[in-house]
């Protein structure tokens, strides 16, 4: 079952993102962070058996309206199955029920979401680019 987290859930969504971004993970910063996105009603942090999200919804400031939702995270373990995909929906469905008008999701690990894309009916928007320093 997907639902919000609470701090109860922390240690183990902590595991999870260790897992997944260990190269440049930082435990009490994310945690903090964490634990003040917890109280956002622009946040959402959700947590499934295998697996957790992160979502946001913000508007552009020249659109204070138009608001848009955007995954921040999503990480699960090697057998989670379609879980990830429900997390995914779980999050969608947060955004639209605030009010948005789309949702974005992309990566930065180098997995392919071009399967949960389809699962959730996305379709591609853009190629995005980045500047690394």
């Amino acid at each position: 079952m997907i639902r919000p987290a609470t701090e109860a859930d922390f240690d183990r969504i902590i595991g999870m993102a260790r897992a997944v971004y260990a190269d440049d993970f930082d435990e009490q910063a994310t945690r903090q962070w964490g634990l003040e996105a917890l109280r956002s009603p622009k946040v959402l942090i959700a947590v499934g058996e295998r697996g957790f999200g992160v979502a946001g919804v913000s508007a552009p400031f020249y659109a204070p309206r138009r608001l848009r939702g955007i995954m921040m995270f999503l990480a699960s373990t090697g057998a989670a199955g379609y879980e990830p995909c429900a997390i995914l929906r779980y999050m969608v469905t947060w955004a639209k029920e605030r009010g948005a008008v789309s949702f974005a999701f992309g990566e930065e690990t180098g997995v392919n979401l071009e399967p949960l894309a389809r699962r959730v009916g996305a379709s591609k928007d853009r190629d995005s680019y980045v500047i690394r320093f």
